[in-house]
């Protein structure tokens, strides 16, 4: 297999991109409905919320890899964002389910 140049690369890094929003969105969607019609945190949220993690976490490891020298505070940031969003996203299902 021969190597992509920089225009098959960038196209192909397009696709992927559009592909992983209209899954997030999809999953997401889905997830939305379900917890509408009462079937609670269902398969396809959970689904999308480990998505969005993963590509979030993943983004922060390949920049630290790149030696940025803030790349571990961002990490740290976002760390503590993800925490507290899931601590507030309890507290809402708590008080409104």
């Amino acid at each position: 297999m021969r190597k992509q140049d920089e225009m098959e690369r960038s196209l192909t890094l397009k696709a992927i991109k559009i592909s992983w929003i209209f899954t997030a969105v999809v999953l997401f969607i889905w997830g939305v409905v379900n917890y509408i019609k009462g079937m609670g945190q269902t398969f396809p949220m959970i689904v999308f919320i480990l998505q969005v993690l993963v590509v979030l976490i993943m983004q922060q490891v390949y920049i630290m890899k790149t030696g940025d020298k803030n790349s571990k505070k961002n990490l740290n940031m976002m760390a503590l964002s993800v925490i507290t969003v899931i601590i507030f996203g309890g507290i809402l299902l708590l008080f409104f389910k």
